[in-house]
């Protein structure tokens, strides 16, 4: 029990901590934007997805998505 409690006492830690962070982060303690790109392998096509709001297409400032193939 002991260690699983210092497991997640380190867990938290790291989540507060600036580490790891990228570049769609706060460079304050606790503060992560949760964001993450994914590519479609067939596609090449990029997207934003977070854990709890779902995925959107990831665009460039001329409104193109970002990394399609064209056909």
């Amino acid at each position: 029990m002991k260690y699983l409690i210092g497991f997640l006492v380190l867990v938290e830690i790291y989540s507060w901590s600036p580490l790891g962070r990228d570049n769609s982060d706060s460079q304050t303690w606790g503060a992560r934007s949760g964001v993450n790109i994914t590519t479609d392998a067939l596609t090449g096509c990029q997207y934003l997805r977070t854990s709890f709001v779902g995925i959107a297409p990831r665009l460039e400032a001329s409104g193109r998505q970002v990394g399609c193939r064209v056909k």
